[in-house]
């Protein structure tokens, strides 16, 4: 199984940094949803909005807006009502995050929200990648979301975000095997013939986990299928916070590595 380098491949237009919604309704939308089923309510994944927005409930509303604003790309402003930490719950996984209440229509998970929980939409097949263990979570396409683009007016003259949009691929992680422009190849020296060590026989649990894990890094397009002179066992085992962890045993490779 050999991986696959990751590269940015998303563009979007200069100035689009302070971009935190913008999204055209039509049925073939490649948008996401979850669901937090904490609360069975539906949030709008949005890797291109700078925030994650929650709408204000009528108490909130009462109290009255704050000083912050956002801004409507027609120029309307949009009161906001501070923030709220609130758990949301997605699959089996609870997130904690502190989220802006701002008058719109949907619940918005934005690049904050994902950055902060090392998630990544998959927009292809419906679901958001963890990118600490390469997990998944459920998720849906978006059909019929109507809302309009929305500009924060804190960020328009912030240096950082104007750096973030010199480079924005960096921005949205995607898993296309693209050829780094530096052109260099990394190669490990040793100081022997290739080995090949006897693949261990591992449980029927285990057995099933590996060969789930192994066919989610394909189907992401992490890691392909090959054939190759090395081969190193492969190991499952279980992680300090639960669940499973596929490995392999790469002692023999180490030993004859050359570190010159």
């Amino acid at each position: 199984m050999h991986a696959k380098p990751a590269a940015g491949s998303t563009k979007r237009e200069a100035g689009d940094v302070n971009h935190v919604n913008n999204v055209t309704g039509h049925k073939d939308s490649f948008l996401l949803h979850v669901n937090d089923t904490r609360r069975d309510e539906r949030w709008l994944v949005d890797g291109g909005a700078l925030l994650s927005i929650i709408p204000p409930t009528s108490q909130q509303c009462r109290r009255g807006a704050t000083d912050d604003q956002l801004r409507a790309a027609n120029g309307t402003n949009i009161k906001c009502y501070g923030t709220t930490t609130r758990t949301i719950t997605i699959g089996e996984s609870d997130f904690t995050f502190d989220f802006t209440i701002a008058d719109v229509r949907n619940r918005i998970l934005g690049a904050d929200f994902l950055a902060a929980n090392y998630l990544a939409p998959n927009h292809r097949d419906a679901l958001l990648i963890n990118l600490q263990d390469f997990s998944t979570l459920p998720a849906t396409h978006a059909r019929g979301i109507i809302n309009n683009p929305i500009n924060f007016v804190s960020h328009k003259e912030d240096p950082f975000f104007k750096l973030l949009d010199q480079f924005p691929e960096i921005q949205t992680p995607t898993f296309t095997i693209k050829e780094p422009k530096h052109g260099v190849r990394h190669h490990i020296p040793t100081d022997s013939p290739p080995v090949q060590s006897r693949a261990r026989r591992l449980d029927p649990e285990k057995l099933a986990v590996a060969k789930a894990e192994l066919e989610k890094l394909v189907d992401l397009g992490i890691a392909y299928r090959g054939k190759s002179e090395w081969s190193s066992p492969l190991l499952v085992t279980t992680k300090p916070c639960g669940g499973w962890r596929v490995c392999g045993d790469y002692r023999r490779l180490n030993a004859m590595t050359s570190y010159d």
